[in-house]
């Protein structure tokens, strides 16, 4: 049986690559309920595809869509990250 190494972090800080569960958004409800309108909402799978360098957004896929989120919005997200690059099964 492989062993669960799922953890909880905030989506600003999974490596690219990493995939992870949207547990919960602590934004006001204006921006909350912006990000839920284009699919960022908890229970969601989201993915990084891409770092911007020098701290700029990072790019998300989501629902088969790419999407850039600022670093100040990511830190705002709690994520339990499931699947990690290079990870092999035990």
């Amino acid at each position: 049986m492989k062993a669960d190494r799922s953890y909880e972090c905030l989506l600003c800080e999974i490596p690219k690559g990493s995939s992870a569960i949207i547990e919960e958004i602590r934004l006001p409800k204006l921006f909350g309920d912006y990000l839920m309108r284009i699919g960022i909402e908890p229970g969601t799978v989201i993915r990084v595809s891409r770092e911007s360098p020098l701290g700029g957004p990072h790019i998300y896929h989501v629902r088969g869509a790419e999407i850039a989120i600022r670093i100040e919005t990511a830190r705002q997200i709690l994520v339990r990250v499931t699947d990690f690059p290079g990870a092999e099964d035990a």
